[in-house]
């Protein structure tokens, strides 16, 4: 962490070398070497990066609370399942949990014995922000 400009919580950008983005919030690991950063799989998948690929970390300075999402879940993530995928994945999955949201990214939740798939439909305002509480949640 000393080698980067950022503290634990702040909102960052990362960027591949194409133009593709995503945000997400910095968390430290004392156990990667000055210069790396771990990024979890589904932020590699939604960026189309591997490990090992370069990626540009910035400060997210535009930072903002997202007024309202729409989630839709991934068609055969869902299949066979019965009840509310709000109730069951997605309640519990951005409860108190501040997470960052990119409009087109996708995400994976799992509980109830399962993994479902969702994917970022829509983020208002426009683009990317963090899910706080009150933040309004349309699940199709």
């Amino acid at each position: 962490m000393e080698s980067f400009p950022f503290l634990r919580g702040d909102s960052v950008v990362i960027t591949e070398r194409n133009g593709k983005d995503t945000v997400l919030i910095v968390v430290s690991n004392d156990d990667l070497e000055d210069g790396y950063a771990y990024v979890k799989r589904v932020v590699r998948d939604n960026l189309r990066v591997r490990q090992g690929d370069v990626i540009t970390i910035h400060p997210c300075l535009d930072s903002r609370y997202v007024r309202r999402i729409v989630i839709l879940p991934t068609a055969d993530s869902v299949e066979g399942f019965t009840g509310s995928l709000f109730d069951v994945y997605l309640a519990p999955y951005f409860r108190n949990a501040y997470r960052p949201v990119r409009q087109g990214d996708r995400f994976t939740v799992r509980g109830d014995k399962r993994e479902v798939e969702f994917k970022i439909v829509e983020v208002e305002p426009a683009g990317y922000g963090v899910v706080a509480e009150e933040t309004i949640i349309h699940c199709g």
